[in-house]
């Protein structure tokens, strides 16, 4: 699992995202399948299937991850600015 391999000088905090956004992939790679399943049986199409899933899966993971990691920064910028 390459996905949760740990870099050289690699945080917790950079875990725990990674983990998230890892969760958050998995979530959001099932509901577009399942809406794009139901696209199909709306237009009638039940023969045709989505062979795309694992790549689906690689891009919102990388959309999460680069979310959570500058929601972080962004969040650990006002947390500084407000003590």
């Amino acid at each position: 699992m390459i996905i949760f391999a740990l870099t050289k000088g690699e945080c917790k905090e950079v875990e725990e995202i990674r983990n998230k956004a890892t969760r958050n992939g998995i979530f959001l790679t099932v509901l577009f399948i399942f809406g794009g399943m139901l696209y199909r049986v709306a237009q009638g199409d039940l023969l045709s299937v989505d062979s795309s899933s694992f790549l689906i899966f690689l891009i919102m993971n990388v959309l999460c991850l680069e979310f959570g990691i500058k929601k972080a920064t962004v969040d650990r910028l006002f947390k500084r600015n407000n003590r």
